[in-house]
This record gives C-alpha cells, structure tokens and sequence, in this order.
C-alpha cells in the first residue's frame, strides 16, 4: 500500500524542461531482493533499470565488492538448536543462561570491566529476536523471572571432575531492553544508544554510570531487520524460524558487523513445526546459500484493496503539495 504514495512523490518531483517532463532518478538499496525488474516496474513505473554493481565472471570478485573467505576475516556463525520432549520455552531459558554465564566468565578473565578492549564484550549483551510480540512478551516474563533468578547462581555448575565450571555468577538488570512497535520512537532511540555502550569501566567512580546504561539482555521483533547498524553487538537468539529468508537474513546481519569480533547466532527450532523441522534437518545447507532462498516481495500497490485504503492520502498530498509548490497564492484555502 506504501507504493501508493511513491505516486505522488513521483509527480510532485518532476520537472518540466523544453516542453518535456524530467521524471527524477531513484536509488535503491538492499542486500536481499529477488526479481528487481518486475518490482521496480510495478512500483515506480520504470522500464530502464540498472544494477550496480553489474554481475562479472567471478560472482565473488565484481571489482567493487569482493567476498572474504574465512581464512582472511571472521564470519558470522550459525547454529541450530532443537530438542524432542522440550518445549521451546525450556530449550529457550536454557541458551539464555549458558550464553549470559559463559560470557560473564570469559569478560572477567579477559580483565573485566578495566580492559578497554575486552574480546568478550561484544557477546556480554544477549539480543533476542521474536517473530511476534505474543512470543516476546512470554519470553520477557521469563527473562525477569527465571532467567534473572538462576543466573545468580549459575557459577557453581560444574561437571563430574571439574574444579572450575563453565559458568560465572551474574546479576542482570531486571527489565530487559525492548525494541518493537509498542515502544516510544524516543525510548527506542535511547536503547539504541544504550546499546552501543560497552562494558568498559574507566574507574571505580565510573561504575554507576556503567550499570546504568549497559545492556544485558535486548529483545525485538522485526523493526530491527533494518536501521539497526550497531558494529558492538555479536549475540543473536532467534526464538523460531523467521517467515522469510529474506528477513532472517537482515535480522542476523544485526550481529557480528566487524569481522574483528565475529558475530554467533543461535536459532531455536520447535521441532514439532514442519517448516522448523526441515530448517533444523538441513541447517547447515540452508546456511551455505540461503541468499538462493530469497523470496520475491509481492508488489501491488493499485491492488483493489490498496487502493481503498490509501488512494486518498495520495490525492490529498497531490492537491496540497502540488497547489502549494506550483500556485502559490492562487490556491485559497488548500494551503490553510
């Protein structure tokens, strides 16, 4: 419906020149997109369409972009949890709580809070992904209960023989940060900020001030699949396969942005759901070359039904804009 308005940007953006209107150039942009030609054409109405930068003979070389292997910089890694007998919940509670101890351990023996350049920080905030707010909400009663109580005392869990556990002791904020469509666009731009700040403690008269705006665990839906380009954050939980390849290929691309710090995404699949299933069954196939697996977005913004909804906001932008822009003083009360 959203293509309806790019109607009026269109018009409202041209310009006449020697009797002939001069229609304006549109750059786009994404990583994960599927028939470009027929989308452009039903959206802007274009015929002449140029992709940059053009396909070469190496699919891996195109002389302005070149794909590293993983011998010459870090990748993001994947991995694939599911469990027969265990709801998700449980699988769900379990990964939260061997991820925030594990890395409450490996922080504190890189040098803690007084190393600058801690190798484990980026993996100190936990960011959690949901594909709806039904699953998130459920998920947040559980990061303030469950998750907040036992990881108080997750260090003293130890293996048969061991002296040392895998786990350290850690005391999270209460309330998880939060980034879907039911929170403020100000609330949302302050966790934002919030996010970016690491775990680095200057000095001892600087520890309120990390307390307060470091961020333990994030959860979100799929407003974070574009906007969020954070280069600190290298820990996903996807609970549940994504709708769309596309979409779970941008929310994943949220973590490990610098290959220096390479990003670790852990999806938990309900295995009683067929699509789940067959996600876990070929997980590491999908993950070679899930970019094939990209989905064509339907595009039909004069549908019936879009047509009804937004065809109005279009003319009134129109008659507005275009009696302001064009006649300016011979419109009357358009403009009041």
């Amino acid at each position: 419906m959203v293509g309806l308005y790019e109607t009026a940007l269109d018009e409202l953006s041209t310009v006449e020149m020697d009797g002939k209107p001069i229609r304006p150039k549109i750059i786009a942009s994404t990583a994960t997109v599927r028939r470009a030609r027929s989308q452009i054409k039903a959206l802007f109405n274009r015929m002449d369409v140029e992709v940059f930068p053009p396909p070469g003979p190496d699919v891996r070389d195109s002389f302005f972009a070149r794909t590293h292997s993983t011998k010459e910089s870090n990748a993001r890694q994947y991995l694939g949890i599911a469990a027969q007998g265990r709801s998700p919940k449980v699988i769900m509670l379990r990964v939260y709580l061997a991820l925030l101890g594990a890395a409450e351990k490996a922080f504190h023996e890189a040098g803690g809070q007084k190393a600058k350049e801690n190798p484990a920080d980026p993996y100190m905030t936990l960011l959690g992904y949901f594909n709806s707010l039904r699953e998130l909400g459920g998920a947040r009663r559980l990061i303030e209960d469950e998750v907040r109580t036992q990881l108080a005392g997750r260090g003293a869990r130890r293996r048969v023989g061991e002296t040392e556990g895998l786990f350290k002791d850690r005391t999270i904020a209460y309330e998880p940060v939060e980034l879907t469509s039911r929170v403020s666009t100000n609330k949302v731009s302050e966790a934002k900020r919030r996010l970016e700040q690491s775990f680095w403690q200057k000095d001892q008269d600087d520890k309120k001030n990390v307390d307060k705006y470091k961020v333990d665990v994030a959860i979100a839906t799929n407003m974070i699949s574009v906007g969020l380009d954070i280069m600190r954050l290298g820990l996903m939980v996807c609970f549940g396969q994504p709708k769309t390849s596309s979409e779970y290929i941008q929310a994943t691309s949220r973590v490990g942005r610098d290959d220096k710090r390479p990003g670790l995404v852990i999806t938990i699949l309900n295995i009683h759901r067929p699509r789940d299933r067959s996600h876990y069954e070929r997980f590491a196939t999908f993950h070679e070359s899930f970019y094939r697996s990209v989905e064509a977005t339907s595009v039909t913004p004069f549908s019936p039904r879009a047509l009804d909804r937004g065809l109005a906001g279009t003319l009134i932008a129109l008659a507005r804009l275009a009696c302001i822009s064009h006649h300016i003083g011979k419109c009357g009360g358009a403009s009041a």
